[in-house]
C-alpha cells in the first residue's frame, strides 16, 4: 500500500513538471483580462494559458503557460511576426467530478499593433475573444483562427 501511495504522489507530481512559467521577456502587447464567476460555492475553477509558438511545418513549440486563475489581467509580450497558438485551459472541480475544457487560438502579432484577449467563465459558460488594436487609428477588430491552413491540432 505504501509503494502504491508512493507511485502516486510522484505521478502527479511528474504532471506538474510539464509546465513552465511563461518568460514574458519581449515588449507587452497582449493585455489580458479575465472574468470569472463560479456557478456555486461548491465548484472550483482554474483558467490557465499555454503559448506555443508553431513551425513552418506546424509543430509546435511549447513557450511557457501562465496561472490566470489568481488575475484579474497580465500584460505579455508575445513573438512577433510568427504564428503563435494561445492554448485557453478551464478546470473545473465540484463534488464528486471535475474535467476541463481547452479552447485554441491562433494569432500572428503583428509590429505595432496591440492585442486585446478576453477570458470569461460565467456559471458554467465559457467564452475567449482576441481583439487585435490598429495603432493608427485605435481601432479593434476581432480575430477568430481556430486552425491554421494546412496545421491539425
Amino acid at each position: 500500500m505504501k509503494s502504491l501511495l508512493i507511485i502516486l504522489v510522484i505521478l502527479l507530481l511528474g504532471g506538474c513538471a510539464n509546465t513552465k512559467p511563461y518568460p514574458n521577456k519581449t515588449i507587452k502587447n497582449l493585455h489580458i483580462s479575465t472574468y470569472k464567476k463560479n456557478a456555486s460555492i461548491l465548484t472550483g475553477i482554474d483558467v490557465d494559458l499555454h503559448i506555443y509558438q508553431i513551425e513552418e511545418n506546424c509543430k509546435k513549440n511549447y513557450l511557457g503557460s501562465i496561472d490566470l486563475e489568481k488575475r484579474n489581467s497580465i500584460d505579455l509580450g508575445l513573438p512577433q511576426n510568427r504564428w503563435i497558438m494561445l492554448s485557453v485551459v478551464f478546470g473545473y472541480t465540484s463534488i464528486g467530478f471535475s474535467g476541463e475544457i481547452k479552447e485554441n487560438y491562433f494569432l500572428k502579432p503583428r509590429k505595432g499593433y496591440r492585442y486585446r484577449m478576453k477570458v470569461m467563465h460565467y456559471k458554467k459558460v465559457y467564452n475567449v475573444e482576441i481583439f487585435e488594436i490598429d495603432p493608427r487609428t485605435s481601432r479593434e477588430k476581432e480575430i477568430y483562427i481556430r486552425q491554421l491552413n494546412g496545421c491539425r491540432d
